[in-house]
């Protein structure tokens, strides 16, 4: 298999991109803590200039939102080494390594439950977002498809409830 040789990229790595905000969070999370996402309900409040995108999004169990951090500062956004999970107990690992939402650029990325869609309305749950949080997308949740035997995951990583 010939490899193609490298062609310089339309853009460049200073690019400024341009993200629209479709929705934000509603729930009862108002600061950085530690909770049990997997169990706190949120509401998706999708703009309304938006409704008909979410046509069919009832027919999936789970949903991907794409979310921007919006209240992490200039400093948080230059870290690029962060203990997983913020435990001392394991090394200093980069962000891109990590779930970490202190990052270059803000975006997390997650899985939830939809309960329930009330019109421009998602209820889901297991969203762990800020109350206010933009969302900047949403897609119905397909399964990667990669056989769990082929996974390799960091040893931190291997039990999520560490």
């Amino acid at each position: 298999m010939a490899l193609i040789p490298f062609q310089p990229l339309p853009y460049t790595l200073n690019m400024r991109l341009s993200i629209r905000v479709i929705g934000r969070v509603e729930n009862n999370l108002t600061k950085r803590e530690c909770v049990d996402a997997e169990r706190l309900i949120s509401r998706i409040i999708v703009d309304p200039d938006y409704r008909d995108a979410l046509d069919g999004i009832d027919s999936f169990s789970h949903l991907t939102i794409i979310f921007w951090l919006d209240r992490m500062s200039p400093r948080e956004r230059r870290i690029l080494k962060v203990h997983p999970r913020g435990n001392t107990e394991i090394p200093l690992t980069g962000v891109f390594a990590t779930h970490s939402p202190a990052r270059p650029n803000p975006i997390a990325v997650t899985t939830v439950e939809l309960i329930k869609r009330d019109d421009n309305i998602l209820i889901v749950r297991g969203l762990d977002a800020l109350s206010g949080t933009p969302v900047i997308d949403i897609k119905g949740y397909f399964p990667p498809g990669i056989p769990e035997s082929n996974l390799r995951l960091p040893e931190w990583g291997e039990n999520r409830h560490l």
